[in-house]
């Protein structure tokens, strides 16, 4: 194989590789993030749930 082909294959790798690190990066920071906002959506449901026990309660 010649040198420009060899480059060439390299090339291709690293980019694969820089792309592939780049998806998982923002998959990661993504689920990170929705995990936080469903954390204060069940915090606020859990709120709503008592208030509205405490109120039929009474």
């Amino acid at each position: 194989m010649s040198a420009e082909l060899v480059t060439l294959v390299l090339v291709g790798v690293g980019f694969v590789i820089i792309y592939g690190g780049m998806i998982f990066a923002g998959l990661a920071w993504f689920l990170r993030r929705m995990g936080e906002r469903f954390d204060k959506l069940d915090q606020r449901f859990d709120e709503l749930d008592c208030e509205l026990r405490t109120f039929s309660a009474e």
